[in-house]
């Protein structure tokens, strides 16, 4: 429940999209050579991808997912250089099928409490030679570097809620109200739509 809990805080923060994470998922596939590479949160019953490069999807059901497996054991980062020649994955659906993935490798992202919440994971159609231990340290390095990104852009976004409610009262600070008036005027004009009324 802790886990599930630290997820979905993770999780509405990250909707809003975040250029660091887009940046680290390019740096993550050109550093390791592969086309395709995702940060992803790991729901009860799905996986959310927050960042990615190389992959059409933005969500994938669990039990579906490669990364799965990362999240029940953490410990260290899980990398398979054939998953064909792996009796665990050679029947996956995403192995036999389109996009016919071969090298998997992921590690696990955690909040600040420890928890494991998801993976920063790196795809690949083309098998890969047998991994160093540089490139075990670099991907768990990669993976440090895209918790914390998650873990801080949760913290500005509790310090922005934080910054738009009287501690006072509760309620919403003018500024608040102000910028949702801007929104609303900016669109009105955009639209042409009338600035008073229902807006379906």
């Amino acid at each position: 429940v802790e886990r599930l809990q630290a997820v979905e805080a993770l999780a509405c923060s990250a909707d809003m999209g975040d250029p660091t994470l887009d940046a680290l998922v390019r740096i993550a596939a050109y550093t390791f050579g592969v086309p395709a590479a995702i940060i992803g949160l790991m729901k009860a019953d799905h996986q959310v991808f927050v960042a990615r490069v190389g992959v059409d999807v933005s969500e994938m059901a669990r039990q579906e997912s490669l990364c799965h497996t990362v999240v029940a054991a953490p410990q260290a980062p899980l990398v398979i250089e054939d998953l064909s020649a792996d009796p665990r994955w050679a029947t996956h659906p995403l192995v036999q099928g389109e996009p016919r993935l071969r090298m998997y490798a992921g590690a696990a992202l955690r909040n600040a409490d420890g928890l494991v919440v998801g993976t920063l994971a790196l795809l690949d159609t083309q098998a890969a030679a047998p991994w160093t231990a540089a490139q075990h340290r670099t991907l768990q390095d990669l993976a440090v570097v895209a918790s914390r990104t998650l873990q801080d852009g949760q913290h500005l976004r509790e310090l922005a809620r934080q910054a738009q409610v009287d501690s006072l009262t509760g309620l919403r600070q003018a500024a608040w109200f102000q910028d949702i008036l801007e929104a609303e005027l900016a669109h009105a004009m955009r639209t042409g739509e009338p600035f008073t009324g229902t807006r379906t």
